[in-house]
């Protein structure tokens, strides 16, 4: 019952609890035997009230206002019953109105600081730029790039990151082993550099698995930070290394790869913020 009523509309619910109000008061009217009775002609308590003759001399029908008055009299305390369930109706709509506009002006106040500090605070990405040549005695090494794209100072910033070589289709990543940097501040538009590498040399039979792209070779790190606004993030980011095959044969020979054509292609795994 309590549903339904919240869910009439507020005009309705109005005209609904008015509406009883209305059929509340005929029902006394029409169940008080002193009233009808006085109706009907018995008013022998107010033939002598000197008021009831002053009002006969300046109404055509002294019988009805006498039997008002005495209605009144008679019903005095039910009437002022039901006006104090009126008032009291009044004052709970009102208080529950008073209620409803303070939790939408509350809940306006947190969306506009929600949104500023979304505006404001700061996104840190990590995106690969450089790998280093290798070969079966040097691990593979990719540079990556963090930058701070918003507004505010990101802080205690800390990275770590690794290289691997994966195969088959379902990519699955290791999970990080590595330490986190030392931390620091990352001011808006700013960027940083750090290095992952591999956890060992690749042997003879995964470096020729680069080769022919049966395996892929995957650069992929965190980076922790906390905004301006003492929230904590982190930035997951995985890139794979793309390139022909006769460029994989020269990054895996210590050729340098200063003029090498190689692309960092963004995962579809790997790659979360908050």
């Amino acid at each position: 019952m309590t549903s339904f009523v919240r869910k009439l509309p507020r005009r309705l619910a109005w005209a609904l609890a008015a509406l009883g109000v209305l059929l509340i008061g005929a029902w006394i009217v029409q169940g008080s035997n002193s009233f009808q009775s006085c109706l009907a002609g018995d008013s022998e308590r107010f033939d002598d009230a000197g008021f009831v003759r002053l009002i006969a001399a300046e109404t055509s029908s002294p019988g009805d206002i006498a039997c008002l008055g005495d209605f009144l009299d008679a019903n005095e305390p039910t009437l002022v019953a039901l006006a104090t369930v009126v008032v009291a109706g009044f004052t709970g709509t009102l208080w529950a109105a008073t209620k409803k506009m303070q939790q939408s002006t509350e809940q306006l106040a947190r969306n506009a600081e929600e949104t500023a500090q979304r505006q404001l605070r700061a996104y840190v990405s990590g995106t690969p730029e450089f790998i280093f040549s290798f070969d079966e005695n040097h691990a593979p090494r990719v540079q990556f790039r963090i930058h701070n794209t918003g507004a505010t100072p990101a802080n205690e910033v800390r990275h770590r990151a690794a290289v691997v070589v994966l195969s088959g289709d379902g990519f699955r990543l290791p999970a990080l082993s590595e330490t986190f940097s030392a931390s620091g501040v990352l001011f808006p538009n700013a960027e940083l550099r750090g290095v992952a590498e591999g956890e060992k040399p690749l042997d003879p039979a995964t470096l020729t698995s680069l080769h022919d792209g049966t395996a892929r070779l995957f650069c992929y790190g965190e980076i922790d930070y906390v905004d301006a606004f003492m929230h904590p993030h982190t930035t997951r980011f995985c890139h794979e290394v793309c390139t022909e095959r006769e460029t994989w044969l020269k990054l895996a020979s210590l050729h340098g790869a200063y003029d090498l054509n190689i692309e960092f292609r963004t995962s579809p795994f790997g790659n979360t913020a908050s």
